[in-house]
């Protein structure tokens, strides 16, 4: 379990990094910010062509449809009431 909090804990940093940048990004002029956006959307789809072929690409969208559905917080205390965990 620490490894999955150490992997969710470096994600979550990553994700704050991104949202720095684009905070960074806002303050400077429109101009400027259109041609980062335009030039971040392209490496962007560089990075998600990953080069799979259709095959590969229809069955990760079919494990992504199957992936597993998560109780939402309200659900979870609510059963963790009900069995006295908290």
């Amino acid at each position: 379990m620490r490894h999955l909090h150490a992997s969710f804990t470096s994600m979550q940093d990553h994700v704050k990094t991104l949202d720095e940048a684009i905070a960074a990004v806002r303050d400077l002029p429109p101009e400027v910010q259109e041609l980062i956006a335009r030039d971040l959307l392209d490496r962007a789809r560089e990075y998600s062509d990953a080069g799979l072929t259709d095959e590969q690409q229809a069955e990760v969208l079919r494990r992504l449809d199957n992936s597993p559905r998560y109780a939402d917080e309200a659900s979870m205390a609510t059963f963790f009431e009900r069995h006295g965990i908290y």
